[in-house]
């Protein structure tokens, strides 16, 4: 490199490390293609108003967490409802949480009343988890139980895909 251009090489970097010459992140929730099931036959990526018909009035919801950053420079907007409704899957009634991101449907989780007999039937069901207590159903769910203390206490469903997209964002304009 020729002895002159290099200062401007050097400048042109930091102005793109500064300024973000790679261009805006992604907004997370913007489906890559077709969604992957998660509890009980929601679906990543669905709209809140896609999922409004099979759930309970808005006035039983318990609110967990409700989250608005807007878009600024080159970060896209990144709105968090977390919610939790009553629910009931093979039998077993239990707590049901929502993750939105960006209006489209990341994550669920159930909190079954009985969490072992409920696993009991997810596995009757044809669920197959792993020696770490980990499954995955096609094209990009992964399902994991949350424990406390050893003891199983909820079991998720979150899509890879969206996972990532929300981690870039944090990564990137947190």
């Amino acid at each position: 490199m020729e002895p002159m251009l290099r200062p401007v090489a050097v400048a042109t970097f930091a102005v793109c490390i500064t300024w973000g010459c790679l261009g805006t992140v992604p907004e997370p929730g913007m489906p890559p293609g077709e969604p992957s099931p998660l509890f009980n036959g929601y679906q990543s990526y669905q709209t809140l108003d896609e999922v409004k018909a099979r759930l309970p009035d808005r006035a039983g919801w318990r609110i967990v967490h409700d989250m608005k950053k807007p878009a600024r420079g080159r970060c896209p907007r990144f709105d968090e409802l977390i919610f939790a409704v009553p629910a009931e899957h093979l039998g077993y009634k239990g707590q049901l949480e929502l993750t939105f991101i960006n209006d489209h449907l990341k994550a669920t989780s159930f909190t079954p009343q009985d969490v072992p007999a409920y696993l009991d039937a997810l596995r009757l069901s044809g669920m197959v988890f792993q020696a770490d207590g980990r499954a995955t159903i096609p094209p990009a769910t992964r399902v994991s139980q949350a424990s406390v203390d050893g003891s199983p206490r909820l079991i998720a469903w979150d899509d890879e895909r969206f996972a990532s997209e929300v981690s870039a964002w944090t990564s990137s304009c947190s």
